[in-house]
């Protein structure tokens, strides 16, 4: 293995790791790893990582495994892998995975803060420890069958001693001071920007985004993957890092500001949905007062919020003072009809009456999100997702991708949903699997009952 120093005042040879491992009868199918970095003989770090051996998980019971583990396995499970077999998703790693052979999940990366920018606090590089560790790591022996791993960035890894205390008092208040709130909203936007040097040390032993998650809304687009392949190629410099593009989560969508009349109104729907009103009489009057002050039906979110909780009479209510919101869309380019069509999906479709209404007062059926779907396809796709979180609870195989409702009101409900001009690209189940770097895996099950029958 070579490793190329960078004319730091620390190198490869001053490092060592030290690796040990734990195998629990209970957890037979994982073994736990804490790696030790020392820098001459001086503790600077440590490396908490678990192998899955996915060979010897009985096919089926992937997902289940992975679940009783920890809720992280759990939620990489369902994101990175099929749930049967744990077989990748990731277009971009399917060439240099294999399903039996185990992949590591490395769970934390701490260098100490005494030990990063390489004793130059104004350094750009971030810390040839960590990257330097990491790299003996991946290439030591117990490792050699590893066939891929992921890490998921974390800013509080990059945070200095002072600012993770801070970090660990935050207020957890149920009714936090604009100031608390305030500094909670400047703590997450610093740990955001600190992802980027956590991610730098990952990004020069050969990780990178893969790009169906690299632009996702949430913290999906910090997962960092690579294979053997990958990690075997000669390590990368610091500025070279430095220039492949690092995408972190979009910043979440605020809603109404705190305090103002929208928000107001905001409050007075949720409290409505949930029966929290004290005096659910006077709810008519608190609505039309908010409104006539100055409070938007669209903006707030209200509008969009009592479709979302299938309270029908609030719809109709708010749908009086402002007609256009029956169109009106979210940040994300949700209407209301998208809104309620995810929503039927998993609910008894015959009892479901959202969607009628809406059409009914002229929602619009061919208006695309802000990825080129409707309404229409929010349903199939959402179904989908539904159809495959039951068969997978309950042991069944996966619904394929040409699966479609059976049920005569499903059928019925996608059949009024079908846009006007037709279904878009957007909108087929397989379609964003297709174009989204993700592997379609078809249900192997010779008894697949899926219903074929018609294009709806």
């Amino acid at each position: 293995m070579e490793v190329t120093n960078f004319n730091s005042d620390i190198n490869q040879d001053d490092i060592e790791i030290k690796v040990s491992h734990e195998n629990d009868a209970e957890i037979r199918y994982f073994t736990e790893l804490r790696v030790d970095i020392m820098v001459k003989n001086e503790e600077a770090g440590h490396i908490n990582a678990v192998l899955i051996d996915r060979s010897d998980i009985p096919y089926g019971y992937f997902l289940s495994e992975m679940d009783d583990y920890s809720a992280d396995t759990q939620w990489l499970s369902v994101v990175l892998f099929e749930p049967k077999a744990g077989r990748t998703r990731l277009k971009s790693l399917i060439e240099h995975d294999d399903s039996t052979r185990p992949f590591m999940y490395i769970k934390t990366m701490e260098v100490h803060p005494e030990f990063r920018h390489n004793g130059h606090e104004g350094s750009s590089s971030y810390s040839n420890v960590g990257t330097f560790a990491l790299r003996k790591l991946m290439h030591h022996p117990f490792l050699s069958d590893v066939a891929t791993a992921i890490y998921v960035a974390d800013g509080c890894e990059a945070m200095s001693r002072a600012e993770r205390e801070d970090c660990d008092q935050d207020s957890t208040s149920l009714y936090p001071t604009d100031e608390e709130k305030a500094q909670l909203e400047a703590r997450r936007s610093r740990v955001q920007q600190l992802c980027r040097k956590d991610a730098n040390q990952f990004l020069r032993n050969g990780f990178f985004q893969d790009k169906a998650y690299a632009t996702s809304s949430d913290v999906q687009s910090n997962i960092l993957v690579a294979s053997d392949y990958h990690w075997t190629k000669p390590i990368m410099s610091q500025s070279a890092a430095e220039q492949i593009t690092f995408h972190g989560p979009s910043p979440e969508s605020k809603g109404p500001a705190e305090d103002s009349i929208d928000a107001k109104l905001l409050k007075v729907v949720k409290e409505h949905a949930s029966e929290t009103m004290t005096n659910t009489n006077s709810i008519w009057n608190v609505v039309r007062n908010l409104i006539t002050q100055g409070a938007s039906v669209t903006q707030s979110r209200a509008f969009h919020t009592a479709v979302a909780v299938n309270d029908l009479n609030m719809v109709t209510f708010l749908l009086g003072f402002d007609p256009k919101a029956i169109d009106a869309c979210d940040d994300s380019g949700n209407t209301p009809l998208m809104v309620a069509a995810t929503i039927a999906a998993g609910l008894n479709a015959e009892t479901n009456q959202m969607i009628e209404f809406l059409l009914a007062k002229g929602a619009s059926k061919d208006k695309c999100d802000s990825s080129g779907m409707t309404a229409y396809g929010k349903y199939l796709h959402q179904w989908m997702e539904f159809q495959l979180m039951t068969s997978t609870m309950m042991g069944g195989p996966p619904p394929s991708s040409s699966s479609r409702p059976s049920r005569p009101a499903e059928i019925r409900l996608i059949r009024i949903l079908v846009p006007d001009s037709g279904p878009t690209d957007a909108d087929m189940p397989g379609f964003e699997e297709a174009n989204s770097g993700f592997v379609v895996y078809e249900s192997d099950d010779d008894n697949d009952d899926s219903n074929d029958d018609g294009d709806y």
